[in-house]
């Protein structure tokens, strides 16, 4: 069988980008941004916006992509996340 066929993606599980960041470390950048843009304190919204796009990517690298998941999950109780098969965080000890 020629494989030379066959084109196999290798960037399949990539998350999506926006120019050269993945979408949450353009978000990090982009709303402090905007929101100081609105608010009329133009000089502060880059210098928040650098301070908070560097911090998002030293926890992302730190805990890897589903870092905010475990975090939101360990954090909220199960009622607000909707979660009915997942057993609830605030349970430590199960008896055997």
């Amino acid at each position: 069988m020629n494989l030379e066929k066959f084109y196999i993606p290798k960037h399949l599980d990539d998350a999506p980008r926006f120019l050269l960041w993945s979408i949450d470390e353009a978000m990090s950048a982009m709303i402090p941004i905007f929101l100081g843009t609105i608010m009329g304190i133009g000089i502060f919204g880059p210098i928040l916006a650098v301070i908070s796009f560097k911090s998002w990517k030293k926890i992302k690298g730190s805990g890897g992509q589903g870092l905010l998941k475990r975090l939101i999950y360990w954090h909220y109780p199960r009622d607000i996340l909707g979660l009915k098969a997942t057993p609830d965080s605030s349970i430590k000890n199960y008896i055997a």
